[in-house]
């Protein structure tokens, strides 16, 4: 799917088809895939997407169009455009198919440079000349022409030695000629874990086309008026210490595991470091101190925190707790990364290395580093201040400055308040219920404290009948049956709602027993339905069904708990007030039928009717009566020709479709495959009422009755 340039229209989609390729070396049958190819005789430049010829496309990295400028033989594999050049024997026949021939790739993005002056070099071949000092031994450059161009794949190309006057490899020059590059977007790297930002952290970018030096964090321009930069000679590295002068790396055997909760952690010895992330497998790349070698590449793996620190450290974001102890340390220097094989690096402030001064629990997370503090102590006077059938009010004492409150309720946790907080009410309880409370203040790294003592404790009010269920409606309806949904009843009288019953023309019709009590939307089907006929619901909730089989099983379902409160409730209570009633026809909107051969009539009819005229042979509508009904499956439904065949006739290309009891309708049409047809500015057709409709040239227009004799 093409166009010559930005001044060319498009083709009409999908496109051109492309023929199975003649050439040798890009055959027709390969072991990933095939070769196609098209010829355009007179084009030099090209802006395309490429698509199975329907629903699937194949775009430019960040989903925008393919482009080419100048004309030549250009490939396209997975994502990547790439020229090439011709050799002896390449042609274009005269069919238009691209003749098969020696074909040698052109030169490679990134290439050496040719000895002499840089600049000149630029001016004479265009593109970038790059070049970079630093002590690295193999310097790789990671780049990309523009914000439209992939950036090459890590850790990029490799470097090479400068040649170029002013800028000696003896002085630790490297140099790269970038040739189809405008502009650059780079980063230079040891070809390893280590990266050369720009100031910020940010990337460097050679604004536009010439030569370029990079030394020391500062990127200058090289020109005829400045062929090279003053600048001393690079320092000499020093020579590595011989591996007899420094303490063996750290090892595995040097950690130990954890476990044991956040008290007992804070009371070991040595050096314990505890790491927040996102990555599974995190490595500690370290060494005790300067007298120490690195840990080999990537590091020790680190090793995910027991329950028990997890649960007593509160976060505000998502990642796992990772933990380290050397218990023979009195420092550390460390960084963190992913585990490769791409490797991703957690580093201090500024690109720098963390470093542990001294033994203790130390958490790192964002890019910090923080000895672990002393959790708070526990909050003192808490009292049960309230109670009724579902609810208890608690109150405590401050414990000072500190992030958070946990409440737990018999041992488990069931809220986290903000520091400032001295009151809770918990609801949704049970009644005739004893409950314990015990709260436990949370300090400004996360990290939990002691529960109070003495626990608090409240006994609550006797269960009563149950609210109406909320938002009651008719979520499908048909010939084949009427599906209703509610929710349940936001008070529950302080016991398990374990039923409902449901009425149907004003009378005792069904009972659903509630398959799962916590869920937050009940459904049900009424199958026994006559299509057409209209019936009226509404639904009760009820602690227990009637007596019967059908309460048997819901106390046999219930915790032992729950079932003590059920059994104990008076017959009085067991169930609450009624929804609102609704009325429903057993119909489906989105149900066809024939349409009138004459108009009048039609226009008589009730739902809602639509005329489309189109050149396609199969036309359909991708529809959508009401959204909780969803959109028919692709491509849509069929639409008939027209028997209408005075108004509407089918031989003028003229479908029609006809939904009885449609009173609403949102659609776009299609011919059955890739072709869309869509309201003006891309969006769908909508029709917000019944009526007849003709649809033609991206107008939607209500038919009216004809003048009558």
């Amino acid at each position: 799917h093409c166009r010559g340039g930005p001044t060319q229209p498009w083709t009409q989609a999908p496109g051109l088809p492309l023929q199975a390729s003649g050439i040798e070396e890009f055959p027709a049958k390969a072991g990933d895939g095939g070769w196609f190819a098209i010829t355009f005789p007179s084009a030099s430049e090209l802006e395309f997407v490429c698509n199975d010829g329907g629903a699937s496309w194949d775009k430019a990295a960040g989903g925008g169009n393919h482009r080419i400028l100048g004309d030549g033989l250009w490939t396209l594999a997975h994502g990547k455009l790439s020229k090439y050049s011709s050799g002896a024997g390449a042609g274009t026949g005269e069919t238009g198919d691209i003749s098969a021939g020696a074909l040698t790739p052109a030169a490679p993005t990134a290439i050496a440079c040719e000895p002499g002056e840089a600049w000149e070099l630029s001016a004479a071949k265009g593109g970038v000349v790059l070049l970079y000092r630093t002590p690295w031994p193999k310097p790789c450059l990671h780049f990309r022409l523009s914000e439209a161009d992939p950036w090459t794949a890590s850790p990029g190309e490799p470097m090479i030695s400068s040649t170029q006057k002013g800028f000696p490899a003896s002085e630790g020059w490297w140099a790269l000629h970038i040739l189809a590059a405008r502009q650059l977007e780079f980063v230079p790297n040891n070809g390893g874990s280590s990266w050369d930002k720009a100031p910020g952290q940010r990337n460097y970018i050679a604004p536009k086309s010439g030569a370029w030096a990079l030394v020391d964090g500062r990127l200058e321009e090289v020109t005829e008026a400045k062929p090279s930069l003053a600048l001393a000679p690079a320092a000499p590295t020093a020579a590595p210490a011989a591996p007899s002068s420094l303490q063996p790396p750290l090892t595995s055997a040097d950690m130990q595991d954890v476990s044991g909760g956040l008290a007992e952690l804070l009371g070991l010895g040595g050096v314990v470091l505890l790491y927040r992330t996102n990555w599974p497998s995190p490595c500690l790349h370290c060494r005790a101190t300067a007298e120490f070698q690195w840990t080999a590449m990537p590091g020790l793996q680190l090793r995910r925190a027991d329950a028990g620190i997890v649960d007593a450290l509160e976060s505000d974001v998502d990642g796992n707790l990772f933990v380290a102890h050397f218990p023979d340390l009195e420092s550390l220097e460390f960084v963190i990364n992913d585990g490769g094989p791409h490797f991703r690096w957690d580093k201090a402030a500024g690109g720098a290395n963390f470093r542990i001064p001294a033994a203790g629990a130390w958490l790192s997370f964002g890019g910090r580093l923080d000895r672990m503090q002393v959790p708070p102590a526990p909050p003192s006077s808490l009292t049960c201040t309230s109670s009724s059938r579902s609810s208890i009010s608690l109150s405590w004492a401050p414990s000072g400055s500190v992030r958070s409150y946990r409440v737990f309720r018999d041992g488990k946790l069931v809220k986290t308040l903000a520091g400032g907080a001295t009151t809770f009410t918990d609801v949704g309880l049970s009644a005739s219920r004893t409950y314990r409370y015990a709260v436990a203040a949370v300090g400004a790294q996360g990290a939990q404290g002691a529960l109070s003592a003495p626990e608090a404790s409240a006994k609550t009010g006797e269960a009563g009948a149950p609210g109406a269920p909320r938002d009651f409606r008719v979520a499908h309806a048909g010939g084949s049956g009427v599906v209703l949904e509610w929710a349940p009843p936001a008070d529950t009288g302080g016991a398990l709602v374990t039923a409902y019953a449901i009425e149907r023309n004003g009378e005792a019709y069904a009972t659903s027993l509630v398959a799962d009590v916590t869920a937050d939307k009940v459904t049900w089907k009424d199958a026994e339905v006559v299509h057409g006929e209209t019936y009226t619901y509404s639904v009760t909730a009820c602690h227990l069904p009637p007596e019967g089989d059908l309460r048997d099983d819901a106390l046999k379902a219930a915790a032992p708990e729950d079932r003590e409160v059920l059994l104990g409730l008076k017959e009085e209570v067991n169930s609450g007030p009624s929804t609102e009633s609704v009325k429903v026809e057993a119909v489906d909107e989105m149900e066809l039928a024939e349409t009138s051969p004459v108009l009048h009539e039609q226009l008589t009819r009730r739902g809602i009717t639509l005329f489309y005229r189109t050149p396609w042979n199969a036309p359909h509508a991708h529809c959508c009566a009401r959204k909780e009904l969803g959109w028919t499956p692709l491509p849509g439904l069929k639409l008939s020709p027209s028997n209408a065949a005075a108004a509407f006739p089918a031989d003028e290309g003229w479908h029609s479709l006809y939904f009885p009891y449609a009173k609403s309708m949102e659609f776009v049409m299609t011919d059955g495959g890739a072709q869309w047809d869509k309201a003006p500015g891309q969006q769908n057709y909508r029709l917000a009422t019944a009526g007849v409709f003709r649809l033609v040239h991206g107008h939607v227009e209500r038919v009216s009755s004809p003048p009558q004799a």
